[in-house]
C-alpha cells in the first residue's frame, strides 16, 4: 500500500497539523509513506527529507495569504502523481490542497482511497471568501471515502457534518490516532519523583479556548491524575482566550482545581508585540509584503487599481447619465446620451 499524506505545512513548522502528521507516521506501522506540503519559508527549491519511517517533500510557495499557501510545483505534483498512491490522507483545512485533489478527480478520475481528517473550521477567519471555501470543502468531503474527527467536540462544531452524506462516512478516533490503550507504568526516577510530590509536573497548553480543542478533557485528566496519585504536584497553565474561557474557569472551580490550573489570557504593556506586527500595519506586512514576490504582486495590483478604479468610478457614476444628459435634457433615446454627444467625457448611459 502506497500512502500519501498532505500535511498542510512542513513537519518542522510550529503548528498542530504538521506535528500530528509527524507523530502519526513516525512509526513502522506504515510502508514509508510520502508526506507532501507547501513551504511557508523563503526557500525557492524543492526540499526532500528522508527519515527512518517516511519521505517528506516540501515545495516552495509562490503566494501566501494568512495560512493559505499556493505553489504551482505542488499542484503539478498532486495532479500528476496522486493516482500512483493507494491511500491519500488529507488534513482539513487546506483549501489549495483540496482544490488540487478535486481538479485531479474531475479531469483524471479517482483510483485511490481518500481519508480526510477534520481539524478546524476556518469560514469565520476568511469570511469574505467563505462561500468559495465552503464549496471546495463540500466537493472534497463528497469525494472522501472516510472522514475522521479527533473528538466529539470537533464533530459537533463541523458545519459539513450536518449533511447526511458526511455523517455516514464519519467516525471519531481520539486524537485521530487509532492505538490500543496502554497501561501507564512509571519507570524513570524523575517520574517517580513527580508521583511522590518531590518534583512538580509542569503542563502547558497554548491555543484558542474553543470547543474542539478539548480543554475540558485535559482539565478533567488533571483531576483524575490527582485523585489517582494524591501526593502529586501539578501546575497546568493554559495560555489563550476564547468563548469558552468562563465555562472552563467554572469547570476548574467546580472540581477543585483552582490551585492546579491557571489561565493566562491577558497581555501586559511590556509583553505587547511591536506595532509593526499588529493592527493594520501588521496585517499589511504579513499578508501583502511578507516576501519580495508578494511585495511585487501587491505593488502591481495597487498600480492597476490606481490606474483603472478612478476611471471606472467616473464612467459608471460621476460622468454617467441616470436620467438626464449633461445638457439637462431627459434622455429618451441612445442619441441623447452624453457619451454619444461627447465621447471623450461622457460615461455610462443608465437611462436607457
Amino acid at each position: 500500500m502506497r500512502l500519501l499524506c498532505l500535511s498542510r505545512a512542513p513537519l518542522d513548522y510550529f503548528g498542530g497539523i504538521p506535528k500530528f502528521c509527524s507523530d502519526l507516521f513516525s512509526c513502522p506501522r506504515f510502508d514509508r509513506p510520502v508526506l507532501a506540503s507547501v513551504s511557508l519559508g523563503l526557500d525557492s527549491t524543492i526540499g526532500v527529507k528522508e527519515s527512518n519511517y517516511f519521505k517528506e517533500i516540501v515545495f516552495p510557495y509562490f503566494l501566501s495569504f494568512k495560512t493559505i499557501s499556493i505553489s504551482f510545483k505542488f499542484f503539478s505534483f498532486i495532479f500528476n502523481n496522486i493516482s500512483k498512491f493507494t491511500v491519500v490522507h488529507y488534513n482539513h483545512p487546506d483549501p489549495f490542497t483540496a482544490l488540487c485533489i478535486i481538479l485531479h478527480v474531475l479531469f483524471k478520475g479517482k483510483n485511490f482511497k481518500l481519508c480526510t481528517t477534520w481539524h478546524a473550521e476556518v469560514y469565520r477567519s476568511y469570511f469574505v471568501f467563505s462561500p468559495i471555501l465552503f464549496a471546495i470543502d463540500f466537493l472534497l468531503f463528497l469525494i472522501s471515502d472516510v472522514v475522521v474527527y479527533p473528538s466529539p467536540s470537533h464533530m459537533s462544531t463541523s458545519l459539513l457534518y450536518k449533511f447526511g452524506f458526511v455523517r455516514r462516512k464519519s467516525s471519531v478516533i481520539p486524537l485521530a490516532i487509532n492505538l490500543a490503550p496502554t497501561v501507564y507504568k512509571p519507570k524513570t526516577r524523575s517520574i517517580q519523583k513527580i508521583l511522590t510530590g518531590e518534583q512538580t509536573l509542569n503542563l502547558l497548553s497554548i491555543g484558542r479556548l474553543v470547543p474542539y480543542k478539548g480543554y475540558c478533557y485535559s482539565i478533567r485528566a488533571v483531576r483524575y491524575f490527582i485523585d489517582k496519585f494524591p501526593k502529586v504536584s501539578i501546575s497546568y497553565v493554559i495560555v489563550g482566550s476564547g468563548p469558552l474561557h468562563k465555562r472552563l474557569s467554572n469547570l476548574v472551580s467546580s472540581i477543585g482545581l483552582n490551585d492546579y490550573v491557571f489561565f493566562e489570557s491577558d497581555i501586559t504593556e511590556s509583553r505587547k508585540p511591536p506595532v509593526a506586527t499588529t493592527g493594520i500595519l501588521g496585517w499589511l506586512r504579513m499578508n501583502l509584503f511578507s516576501t519580495w514576490v508578494n511585495s511585487l504582486i501587491s505593488l502591481f495590483v495597487l498600480y492597476i487599481l490606481f490606474q483603472f478604479v478612478p476611471w471606472i468610478l467616473n464612467w459608471t457614476i460621476f460622468a454617467a447619465d441616470f436620467k438626464y444628459n449633461f445638457n439637462g435634457e431627459e434622455i429618451i433615446n441612445r442619441e441623447m446620451c452624453s457619451r454619444v454627444l461627447d465621447p471623450e467625457n461622457g460615461g455610462a448611459c443608465w437611462a436607457i
